[in-house]
């Protein structure tokens, strides 16, 4: 065979390499479906497994559609309702608070009431006897009521002045809030048979005022404070029982803050 009939020889190289083309990354998105699923897997096994009512309650809040509520006017260093009658600072009982135009109570608030109760009752020194603290979760927050049982007062008998033991209550309620920025309302509360006439709104006025300057003193700044309340008897936690010891004390109420997440008022501690 002559050389002109030869056909030249061609060497074809194919490079491969890569996964190129349009379906590259898809397996980048599908890991991160699956990794996101997981997650969410885990979680949901966290959520029934924890005892904790407060968190589940709390989740829930967070996932709950905003529901706002009026702002409320406060004062720099809050306010006091009163009159003056007879020499003494009194409180109107004729229109409603401003901590009751609040709506729903705030998972921080009831978490901070929590730990609160919880410090109490495991201490040895203030759980000892029976209990002096009642919660109450309200649509305004949560109210911490420091109250006279028979054998245990908050207050030296017939006057303003703090003994040792509500003063102990009083820096562990301030320990606890310090950090947060919630807003607080002290009552004062007598028995509604102690005493006739501006008798009672007085002492229960600077009950009230001892209350706060004891949780001033121990770092909450004045202008938390928006509202300090002489209630006399006109509030009894026990009305069947005027004469209970119960019904003389100073309510603590940490207020929700405007425009919060709607809360739930069945919550019990």
């Amino acid at each position: 065979m002559s050389a002109a009939n030869e056909r030249p020889i061609v060497i074809r190289r194919v490079k491969r390499g890569g996964h190129g083309g349009h379906h590259g990354g898809s397996w980048k998105v599908a890991y991160a479906d699956f990794v996101t699923a997981m997650m969410a897997f885990f979680m949901l096994l966290w959520l029934i497994s924890t005892p904790d009512k407060a968190k589940l309650k709390g989740l829930a809040e967070y996932f709950t559609p905003n529901s706002p509520s009026p702002s409320r006017p406060m004062g720099a260093s809050g306010t006091q309702k009163s009159q003056s009658g007879a020499g003494n600072t009194q409180s109107k009982n004729s229109s409603p608070t401003a901590s009751q135009k609040r709506s729903g109570s705030s998972t921080q608030v009831r978490m901070i009431a929590s730990d609160i109760k919880t410090a109490i009752v495991t201490s040895p020194q203030l759980n000892s006897g029976p209990s002096n603290l009642l919660l109450e979760p309200t649509p305004d927050g949560v109210r911490i009521n420091l109250m006279d049982t028979a054998t245990r007062t908050m207050f030296k008998a017939n006057t303003a002045v703090l003994n040792e033991y509500a003063e102990q209550l009083l820096a562990v309620i301030s320990r606890k809030i310090i950090r947060s920025k919630v807003k607080i309302s002290v009552e004062g509360h007598t028995l509604p048979t102690t005493s006739g006439g501006a008798g009672n709104w007085s002492l229960s006025s600077r009950r009230a005022q001892a209350a706060m300057q004891a949780m001033n003193d121990n770092g909450i700044a004045s202008d938390r404070f928006v509202e300090v309340i002489a209630l006399a008897g006109t509030r009894p936690i026990y009305p069947d029982q005027p004469t209970r010891a119960e019904n003389r004390r100073v309510t603590v109420v940490l207020l929700n803050e405007a425009g919060s997440l709607p809360g739930d008022a069945s919550f019990k501690f």
